[in-house]
């Protein structure tokens, strides 16, 4: 499988573009999600409700976003099929890579970008 793609963001932060001014031809600006996550569906079924409410509160406030509402759906709905007792293998394959992409699993952890929460202060507590 092939490495994916780093963000151009990565690429400008790591000084590419300045030691392989190429490398910026033809890339734009990463998208940015222009909203928050979306409720549960209201289609989902208990077991589907269940597993979206799951998802969501394992993941750190501020990581999804409105472009990730099929994928937390499709996940949720995979997730279901397994508990149900209907998931197939290539269900299991599924589930796999979409916890890979979320980054719930230790390999993938270091993967997701968590939003700094601005007037932290780190001292208040002193």
């Amino acid at each position: 499988m092939p490495q994916p793609k780093k963000p151009t963001r990565v690429l400008a932060a790591a000084g590419a573009f300045d030691k392989d001014p190429q490398r910026a031809i033809g890339r734009g600006d990463d998208m940015k999600p222009t909203g928050e996550l979306r409720e549960c569906p209201e289609f989902f079924d208990e077991t589907q409700a269940q597993c979206w409410a799951e998802l969501v509160a394992m993941m750190p406030p501020g990581v999804l976003k409105n472009a990730d509402n099929f994928a937390v759906e499709n996940l949720a709905v995979l997730q279901a099929m397994r508990r149900d007792g209907t998931a197939t293998m290539a269900t299991y394959a599924q589930i796999t890579a979409l916890l890979d992409r979320f980054g719930l699993n230790p390999k993938a952890r270091p993967n997701v970008q968590i939003p700094k929460q601005p007037g932290a202060n780190p001292f208040s507590i002193l």
